[in-house]
């Protein structure tokens, strides 16, 4: 379905304040058809300083400087092109929509270029009522269903989540504004300067529990192959594996990950048919960043003994109230 060309800009006032409430403000919904921490993953949150440092609201780095919305992403284009609803996260009123940009990843200079002053892609902005208004972007080409002056309720279908715009992976961008102010949904604040370690998720937004909370890291794929991957690879759906010969050149176990920091302990491990390690390596990471992707493994060097290996990759960090991990692992078959 092809839509009137309409502006959908990502850029709002920013507020230092909480933005004063008429009445009560509706709660937002999951705006994607998936289960959060299997389907889906909150990747970023919205940037919390007004400063040029880059501060989630809880204090971390799981954002970039002027990011404005949140973003909850999918696995991979395979994944998308077989299509995950966005989906109404309120009742209200489309106020306005686009759908005319391809569904192209943004991984150079020149692709950036391409969508500057489009960052959105396809996508619209709902007024939930009582000042509240969410804009939904990056979604699927020639996929939204409604159109400016529609009423939609919450849980309806609006489009497929996609990539178009300013988008590195799959997903679908949800900025959140209070009377023209943008807030943090997680939170219900708005940028506070120096105090984005302090926000409470008391005032959260979400009806969601899991989505009033700030998410520390995500393993969001896990994959086995018999050589090198690359992000690429893996965000086309093509590093995975289940099914080797008993002489593949290499087994190696790999991992996509979200929100890793310095200092992170980063473990890979593949076990044979009987428990046994047949790699196990932890490494502490020297960077912080929003993605990160890791392969590990070893050349076969004689024939691997047939059956069901596993692999495992644990991501570790230290806090001051203990150490907090997830584990994600899969397996594979080796031989016939």
């Amino acid at each position: 379905m092809k839509l009137p060309v309409m502006t959908l800009a990502l850029a709002a006032g920013i507020g230092f304040g909480i933005p004063a409430m008429a009445a009560e403000l509706p709660k937002l919904h999951l705006p994607v058809d998936c289960t959060l921490g299997e389907t889906c993953w909150v990747i970023q949150y919205p940037d919390m300083d007004p400063s040029d440092k880059a501060i989630d609201g809880a204090g971390l780095d799981r954002t970039y400087n002027t990011h404005k919305g949140v973003d909850i992403g999918i696995a991979d284009l395979p994944t998308m092109n077989k299509g995950v609803a966005v989906l109404a996260p309120a009742d209200g009123k489309v106020l306005r929509a686009r759908d005319e940009m391809p569904d192209v990843l943004v991984i150079d200079n020149a692709k950036r270029e391409a969508v500057e002053d489009r960052e959105c892609g396809n996508g619209m902005v709902i007024d939930h009522g009582n000042g509240l208004e969410t804009q939904l972007c990056h979604m699927k080409l020639d996929s939204i269903i409604v159109k400016p002056g529609d009423m939609v309720k919450t849980g309806d279908k609006l489009g497929l989540v996609g990539a178009s715009g300013l988008a590195a992976f799959p997903h679908l961008h949800v900025t959140t504004r209070l009377n023209g102010v943008v807030v943090d949904p997680t939170s219900g604040k708005a940028m506070q300067p120096d105090e984005a370690a302090k926000i409470s998720t008391s005032g959260s937004l979400w009806a969601e529990p899991e989505l009033g909370t700030y998410d520390p890291f995500d393993i969001v794929q896990i994959g086995f192959n018999t050589g090198a991957i690359t992000i690429e690879t893996a965000l086309a759906g093509d590093a995975y594996a289940e099914q080797v010969p008993t002489d593949p050149p290499a087994l190696v176990v790999w991992g996509v990950l979200y929100g890793v920091r310095a200092g992170d302990r980063l473990t890979m491990t593949i076990l044979d048919p009987e428990g046994a390690p047949f790699f196990d390596n932890t490494k502490t990471l020297d960077a912080t960043k929003i993605r990160y992707y890791q392969f590990g493994g070893k050349k076969v060097r004689q024939p691997l003994p047939p059956g069901i290996y596993t692999g495992r990759v644990r991501i570790e960090r230290d806090t001051d109230s203990g150490t907090i991990q997830e584990t994600r692992q899969t397996t594979i078959r080796v031989g016939d």
